[in-house]
């Protein structure tokens, strides 16, 4: 009866964990729930070998605005957009998943920080410099904002690092959104801008 027990429990974890693994339906990112346990496993054998890692949230910015304006459906593909892009930038080793709602989040093993904010200012600027073709009369302009953590100031917990990216994206979105906020050694923010101006709305 334990044999049989431990058996069924087993195969209901395993078919668990392949739900949980299936693709978002709408983006083809990862679901939360798979994001989460993925990169737990990856940042504890990063820390067993002594190896950074940089963890990224990003949410696009004004994205209700895009729905009410445009549609649920453009919504939809402004976000199938968003992840197009965010993958041209990516690695096979990156673990890449949807959060929840417009938000996103990257997991970059063997990952420095200045690496990490390399990447993600190339996610932004590419959001920004490619807008979403709707058709001939419609054109909506994407932008998003980043939190950064690394695990030289954030350690190799995840829960820690999410929360310091976390607090980041914050910091991002009341500073104005389009922005990359890093999280320092000093346990202080800094904001990190490229040459192309942010955007207001969309």
């Amino acid at each position: 009866a334990f044999i049989m027990g431990a058996m069924f429990w087993l195969r209901r974890s395993k078919l668990r964990f392949r739900r949980m693994a299936r693709p978002d339906c709408l983006t083809g990112a990862i679901p939360r729930g798979y994001f989460f346990d993925e990169a737990e496993r990856v940042v504890r054998r990063l820390h067993l070998a002594d190896a950074e890692v940089c963890l990224v949230v990003l949410d696009l910015d004004h994205f209700k605005r895009v729905n009410d304006t445009h549609g649920h459906p453009a919504g939809d593909e402004v976000l199938r957009h968003a992840v197009t892009i965010c993958r041209t930038e990516l690695r096979e080793s990156d673990v890449f998943g949807r959060l929840g709602g417009e938000e996103f989040g990257i997991l970059m093993p063997g990952c420095s920080r200045d690496q990490g904010i390399e990447v993600a200012s190339r996610i932004r600027r590419h959001l920004i410099e490619h807008p979403l073709t709707l058709d001939a009369r419609n054109t909506i302009k994407v932008s998003a904002s980043f939190g950064l953590a690394c695990s030289d100031a954030s350690g190799h917990q995840l829960h820690k690092l999410f929360g310091d990216a976390d607090a980041a994206l914050y910091r991002a979105k009341e500073g104005g959104r389009n922005q990359l906020v890093a999280t320092t050694d000093a346990d202080a923010p800094v904001t990190v801008r490229t040459d192309i101006p942010a955007i207001s709305a969309m």
